[in-house]
Parts: C-alpha cells; structure tokens; sequence
C-alpha cells in the first residue's frame, strides 16, 4: 500500500536541504543524491495513477520506475510538446542524482543543483495536481556545520537531547543576523514567549534539539527576538 503523501515528501525534502547544508565528507554528498532519488521515487508514486495516467494496452511501469511514471503523469497533463519537454526535465534531475550518487570525489555543486531540481519538480506535480503546498522555512542561524534555530516546521516536534551551555559564536551569529538574544528563566518562560521572544535551541533539523543554557545549572536558556533593536 503507498504510504507516501504530501505532508511526507515535502518534510522528506526539508530533511535533505537540511543534511545539504550541514554536508562535509564524500558520503555525505552520496547520500544527498541517493535521497533525492528515493524522494523523486515517493513523489511518483504519489502523483501516478494507474486508472488515470495509463494507456490501454501499456505494461504499468515498476514500483520503483519514477521516470515512467512521472512521464505518464506528464503525457496525461500535457497535449502537446510540453510533455517531452518536462519529460526531459525529469530525466535530466534522475542522472544528476545518479551522478551525484557515483561520482568520485562528489561535488557539492552538483547535490545542491539535484536538490534545487526536486524541490521545482515537487511544486511542478503539485501545481498539475491542484495541490496546496508550502514548505515552511527554518528561521535560525547556522555557525560552521552547526545549526542554531528559534522556528521550524518541526522544531517543536523533535527529540529533546541533553542541554548544553550556549556557544559564543552563536550569540554573536544571532546579533550579526540583526536580532537580540537574551537569557530568560525557564519558569518565566510562558511570559517571555508572549512578549515575542523565541527559544533557542541547536538542532540537526531531523531528528533533535538541545536546550542552550546561560550557565551550568540550567535555570536560564537562550532567548531570542528577531529584528529587535
């Protein structure tokens, strides 16, 4: 049974963009590519439809064949050459993906351009579709590989890791992206969230979060107001 849906390939694709932007090592990079591919996988078998995208007397394509089934899918939205043309575009994003997968050194380049290409196919099909999509933007500030964030499409939802005492250079991150950062008691903290502030936390954006402490002891945590003077 297809398990896929839109809320799971677009949070698919965050978690990509996210390891895209933390990516350091060769395996890291193969990685990006072998995920777009699976996520391009997902997508196909979300949006093709055997009853719908498939001509009489065609052998249905495989489960895995992403490529002949988003290029039904495009046969059966478009009546004229804009089909081989998005066609094209798909084949196209599947090498580079592929590429990016095999090649040796990888190139960071390369797994940026595969994932810059499965976001517009994702907004393509959902556009074909009559699909609402958005994809929520993390507001933070990123220190080397480090990610430092206040929002997110599923900060709150993550895994609470043992806290660790807030780094200077994310304070100084913070306050060269033009916004304040502060400490705030933790059972003030329901007051310091209505008066617009933000907790911070250092996250991988996937899978956890770790409270930024002022001290030790763990009474205060890093707050933050975005845009404050």
């Amino acid at each position: 049974m297809n398990t896929n849906s839109w809320a799971v390939i677009t949070q698919s694709l965050e978690h990509i963009e996210a390891d895209t932007r933390a990516a350091q090592t060769d395996d890291d990079i193969r990685a990006i590519g072998t995920r777009c591919r699976e996520t391009v996988i997902s997508l196909a078998q979300l949006a093709y439809s055997p009853e719908r995208h498939l001509p009489p007397g065609e052998v249905a394509p495989g489960i895995a064949d992403s490529e002949r089934m988003l290029g039904l899918f495009m046969d059966a939205n478009f009546q004229d050459s804009s089909a081989t043309e998005a066609r094209t575009f798909v084949r196209a994003l599947l090498k580079l993906s592929h590429a990016v997968v095999h090649r040796r050194p990888a190139s960071i380049r390369d797994a940026k351009l595969a994932v810059a290409g499965v976001r517009t196919l994702i907004e393509a099909v959902a556009l074909l579709t009559g699909q609402e999509i958005q994809f929520e933007p993390w507001r933070g500030v990123r220190v080397g590989p480090r990610f430092f964030a206040w929002d997110g499409p599923t900060l709150h939802a993550l895994e609470d890791r043992l806290p660790i005492p807030a780094p200077e250079e994310a304070i100084t991150a913070i306050k060269q992206a033009g916004h304040t950062p502060s400490f705030g008691v933790k059972v003030k903290l329901r007051h310091h969230l209505a008066q617009g502030a933000r907790q911070v936390y250092e996250t991988d954006q996937r899978t956890w979060r770790k409270e930024l402490l002022y001290s030790a002891d763990g009474n205060q945590v890093l707050l933050v107001k975005e845009g404050a003077a």
